[in-house]
């Protein structure tokens, strides 16, 4: 391999960075924070070291799109579990004694 920084030496930064990015929209996704300026603050930055994410444009486009998809996880969980948050918990068993 050459020195000067080869192209499998980004992919393995962009991984890196990547996951770091993913752990930090999960955080914003956990805390119910979709608010598109703050993950724009919080995951601008890191991104914007990747090569496709090159303009600001590219980077709010990537975020709008992860911060949709953390809303409808969300509101798709929501909707799984409403029985569930009904009852306090899941219903294992119905019995009924006379």
């Amino acid at each position: 391999t050459s020195g000067n920084g080869s192209a499998s030496d980004f992919g393995d930064e962009s991984d890196e960075i990547l996951a770091y990015v993913a752990t930090l929209a999960a955080s914003l996704a956990d805390s119910q924070n979709f608010n598109s300026n703050e993950w724009v603050t919080n995951l601008g930055p890191y991104l914007s070291v990747l090569p496709s994410q090159s303009t600001p444009e590219a980077i709010e486009d990537t975020i709008d799109k992860f911060c949709s998809a953390a809303v409808t996880a969300l509101a798709q969980n929501d909707d799984s579990s409403d029985e569930e948050d009904e009852f306090g918990g899941e219903e294992l068993m119905n019995l009924r004694f006379s």
